[in-house]
C-alpha cells in the first residue's frame, strides 16, 4: 500500500493499534518517511464499550498515546475506536485530555 501512495502521491492517516507500532518500528518509519500520519487506533485494539470502567478505558488511551508520541515524536490529532466501539465515556475522555483529537 505504501508503494501505491507513494507513486500517487496520496498521503494518508493510518489508524494504527500502538502495539504494532512497538512490535513493527520499521513500518511505523516507512509510514512518517512517506509524509503520512499515524492516529490512535486504542493499544491493543480493545474495544471502549467492553472494558470495565471510564479509568480503564482512561489507561487504555493514555498508554497508546504514549507510544504513538514516543515514536512518532507528535501526539496523535485523531482517534478511531477499534471496532467503532465507542462506550459512553470515550468522547468525554478525548475532549477533556485532549482539545485538539478528531474523533472518527
Amino acid at each position: 500500500m505504501l508503494q501505491i501512495y507513494r507513486e500517487t502521491g496520496i498521503r494518508q492517516t493510518f489508524f494504527y493499534p500502538a502495539w504494532c507500532m512497538e512490535r513493527y518500528p520499521q513500518l511505523v518509519d516507512a509510514i512518517l518517511k512517506d509524509g503520512h500520519e499515524i492516529a490512535h487506533h486504542g493499544y491493543i485494539h480493545e474495544s471502549m464499550s467492553r472494558l470495565p470502567s471510564r479509568d480503564v478505558e482512561l489507561e487504555w488511551i493514555v498508554r497508546g498515546v504514549e507510544v504513538i508520541e514516543k515514536m512518532t515524536g507528535k501526539k496523535p490529532r485523531g482517534f478511531r475506536a477499534p471496532n467503532y466501539h465507542f462506550s459512553r465515556h470515550t468522547a468525554a475522555i478525548w475532549r477533556n485530555w485532549a482539545s485538539n483529537m478528531m474523533l472518527h
